[in-house]
């Protein structure tokens, strides 16, 4: 419930037809009294958007397509139209046309999830052109000398962001293996980062501002946790026309939300002192690995921040390739280092996709083979980097892939073993059938708990995170991924990555949380009756 404050303020200005906030953008820039951070940037460092439609207008309609794509985002049939809003006013502006004209509206990032959570058939607002940092309002704050905070625009990248914050001598608490992507997009759709001991982006967030829609008007609203960062008292005496909302149910139901409870304008985070990674790549026998993952994950814990595991699925010469990454926090080196040159270049290449794929489907007995001698030239000695290079996957995200990533909670690491083996099973099984061979190894990550409503790793315990990756144009890739998720679906109560391919229908959300998900579906109740929110995701979950 949205709770009795913020049910008498939208009385109280739905009586008199006042608008729920007063701060407004002045010249392109927004004025010092917005909420939680002052906003006084400029658009000058806004990365270009690389759309396929685009306008000198801050809106365009969309081309006359079969469909829209952005990155890995496609869009069928492509949106009525799509927004680039250049301020808040801007975003105020489209969202109010979207409620005049009753037109359902979505808002993207950068464009890079792999499922259609980013579709929609009416106003598709991409974010990307709100991109910056913002000044940290600390008069009105609870603890105003608290440095481990900053604030940015909800088209902010993770790469923007890192470098930003290594110039001040912080560092994210988490962040995502390909760092292109935005922050609030991924944290939205429940991306994770790795690592037992650092939280998940969503759950780094700690305020945000957010607009969402209330009968025939855009409503405006800070949403932050029970005793949330902010002095209620100061607020109010600052921002009297400002709704702020501190309120569990509904923080934690807005910050893993797919969009669907509104757009987010900016949101507030926790950081940390910037730090070294020391990384480590070794090469080891499956057998052998799982017997020395409990260590690793338990007497270990304190002293590496990340695992990360690679599994070649198919045996080669009766062996069963891994690749253990591990990372450890580390002093700042006198000189640092680099991983191997062909790992550095080999997500962004073309031409391992189409070597990959040609192998596949003309000569797929070779990749055994293939796969592990791509494992392999991973390996190297202790390297120590900054903390966002060491924790980067890299440009794999740019390839073409068919992607989808199961969450399971664990509370002893032989069920993580043997959630790993089925997915080993699955695709030797898969080969020996069908003759089909997956085209990447099998990547594994244990991560910390969240307690976001519905990520795909909510809950009080460590999750498992499993990722499978093939080439788009790999005869029976999608057949072969679809027949995956029922295969593990049948056999554990797993959480999908919402950005990556998922099966979603009504029943399906209620099953994987079935603690938390009433939660989200009273605040979903308020914040989208009016449906605008809507797209095939929520068509799907019912």
């Amino acid at each position: 419930m949205l709770g009795d404050q913020l049910q008498m303020d939208m009385e109280q200005r739905k009586d008199s037809g006042e608008h729920a906030t007063k701060f407004q953008p002045n010249n392109g820039h927004i004025h010092n009294n917005a909420p939680i951070a002052l906003a006084q940037k400029s658009l000058e460092h806004a990365e270009p958007t690389t759309l396929t439609s685009s306008s000198s207008s801050s809106s365009s309609p969309a081309t006359p397509t079969i469909s829209y794509t952005k990155n890995n985002l496609c869009i069928t049939p492509p949106p009525e139209r799509i927004s680039h809003p250049t301020d808040l006013a801007d975003l105020r502006r489209i969202m109010q046309q979207c409620v005049h004209s009753k037109r359902s509206m979505k808002a993207i990032g950068t464009g890079y999830s792999f499922s259609d959570i980013g579709s929609t058939n009416g106003i598709l607002i991409d974010m990307s052109t709100l991109h910056g940092m913002l000044e940290v309002n600390r008069e009105i704050l609870r603890n105003r000398d608290d440095p481990y905070i900053c604030s940015f625009l909800a088209g902010t990248t993770v790469e923007y962001i890192n470098r930003h914050l290594w110039l001040h001598n912080q560092a994210l608490m988490n962040q995502t293996g390909f760092c292109d992507i935005s922050f609030v997009g991924g944290a939205c759709v429940g991306s994770h980062g790795t690592g037992v001991r650092a939280p998940p982006l969503s759950d780094a967030i700690l305020s945000m501002h957010i607009l969402t829609v209330e009968g025939d008007r855009v409503l405006e609203l800070i949403i932050e946790p029970n005793n949330g960062i902010t002095n209620p008292e100061a607020w109010k005496m600052k921002y009297p026309n400002v709704i702020i909302v501190q309120d569990d149910d509904i923080f934690y139901s807005a910050i893993v939300s797919m969009g669907s409870l509104g757009i987010i304008f900016s949101v507030t985070v926790k950081t940390r002192e910037r730090y070294w990674v020391e990384e480590k790549r070794q090469s080891y026998e499956w057998s052998l690995l799982k017997k020395e993952l409990p260590r690793a994950l338990d007497g270990d814990r304190e002293r590496y921040c990340r695992y990360e595991i690679w599994i070649n699925p198919y045996p080669v010469f009766r062996s069963t390739n891994t690749i253990l990454t591990t990372k450890e926090e580390a002093r700042k080196p006198q000189q640092e280092g680099k991983r191997p040159l062909l790992e550095r270049i080999a997500g962004g290449l073309s031409a391992l996709k189409m070597s990959a794929t040609f192998i596949a489907n003309h000569m797929a007995f070779m990749l055994p083979i293939m796969l592990d001698q791509a494992l392999n030239a991973t390996v190297h000695p202790p390297i120590v980097m900054k903390c966002y290079e060491g924790l980067d996957f890299g440009s794999a995200n740019t390839q073409p892939f068919l992607i989808s990533a199961f969450s399971l909670p664990i509370r002893h690491i032989n069920e993580a073993i043997e959630f790993i083996e089925e997915f080993i099973k699955f695709f030797q099984t898969r080969a020996s059938t069908h003759g089909f061979y997956t085209t990447s190894p099998i990547a594994v990550r244990f991560l910390s708990p969240s307690r976001a409503y519905l990520s795909p790793l909510e809950g009080d315990t460590i999750c498992c995170m499993v990722e499978t990756s093939i080439f788009q144009g790999t005869n029976g890739a999608a057949e072969a991924l679809s027949d995956l998720r029922k295969y593990i679906s049948d056999r554990y109560n797993v959480r999908f990555h919402y950005g990556m391919l998922h099966d979603m229908y009504p029943g399906r959300l209620e099953a994987m949380f079935p603690h938390t998900f009433p939660k989200f579906k009273k605040t979903y109740a308020i914040f989208n009756s009016s449906k605008l929110f809507c797209n095939e995701f929520t068509r799907k979950a019912g």
